[in-house]
């Protein structure tokens, strides 16, 4: 298999964070059947994980700029989460992007490159 190169702790910490987020939001949502999903893609060098939910998505007026620093999307938090997250992804050659599909479900996209390397050594 293909192998991403990047520091363990920092990678469970931005994924907990996004999971958090989506537990955060489906607590307030009204939706009767609320879900949480966590994704593995392989695109072509790339793999993007996405972490999604059904919640009541993300207000307009912070869209623009919920990975800035203090921008908080419940008004409780202090903002650093989701710029932190997009910090490690950038700082591992990848990007964080978020959609919105016809379903209505919120997905946060991280895609980070894979090495050169396969796992286990092989060349």
């Amino acid at each position: 298999g293909k192998v991403i190169a990047v520091n363990p702790y920092h990678f469970k910490s931005a994924i907990e964070n996004l999971i958090h987020n989506s537990i955060k939001v489906l607590e307030k949502s009204a939706q009767k059947e609320k879900k949480i999903g966590l994704n593995f893609i392989k695109k072509g060098k790339n793999i993007e994980i996405v972490v999604w939910d059904n919640g009541d998505g993300i207000k307009e007026e912070i869209k623009s700029n919920i990975f800035d620093t203090f921008v908080s999307g419940d008004g409780k938090g202090v903002g650093l989460g989701l710029s932190t997250v997009k910090e490690f992804v950038e700082s591992n050659g990848g990007n964080i992007r978020i959609e919105v599909d016809k379903e209505g479900l919120t997905k946060f996209i991280l895609t980070l490159p894979f090495t050169g390397r396969k796992s286990g050594g092989e060349k």
